[in-house]
């Protein structure tokens, strides 16, 4: 996806990362950014989900004459670092919006019958929850940095983490 392109009369923006946006409040999310004229990538779990929600975004996008390919994908599980790596190889230029939509409830249906499952269920919940938002944010933070150094507008949204003073250069 590149930061700026021109088809059919229609400009894209700049580029928007959407973690969790297959489904839900990112798919949502996604929809409104490409919407609004941003390259799009969603990124999360289930390559078929993500897949599918990226076609039907890309023929909206089609419909209000953005470019082909406005919105793609990665598959990746956003708790593992070599994941992120990844996709953060993968998205090209600067970063405009970055929404760290992925996580939820990681421990439904565990056992919480042992003081060692309470344990377990908790760590879940931490790296579905947090640790994703700060591996996919400390991976893209150049770039953000870089989006808002060239003025470009950058928004971080997360429900279960905060921006540490100095993470984005400032």
């Amino acid at each position: 996806m590149s930061a700026t392109g021109r088809e059919g009369g229609a400009q894209v923006t700049g580029i928007a990362v959407v973690s969790g946006g297959g489904t839900g409040m990112g798919k949502a999310i996604a929809a409104r950014l490409a919407a609004d004229g941003h390259g799009v990538v969603i990124v999360g779990r289930r390559s078929g989900v993500l897949e599918a929600t990226a076609a039907e975004l890309n023929e909206a996008a089609a419909l209000n004459g953005l470019p082909a390919g406005t919105v793609s994908w990665h598959a990746a599980d956003l708790t593992r670092p070599e994941d992120v790596e990844r996709v953060a190889a993968r998205v090209g230029g600067p970063v405009d919006v970055l929404v760290n939509n992925a996580g939820g409830v990681a421990s439904r249906g565990m056992p919480m019958a042992e003081l060692a499952d309470v344990a377990g269920a908790w760590e879940a919940e931490y790296q579905s929850n947090v640790i994703s938002a700060v591996l996919l944010t400390h991976a893209l933070g150049s770039r953000l940095a870089q989006a808002r150094r060239e003025g470009s507008q950058h928004q971080l949204h997360r429900r279960a983490a905060r921006r540490r003073r100095g993470l984005l250069g400032g």
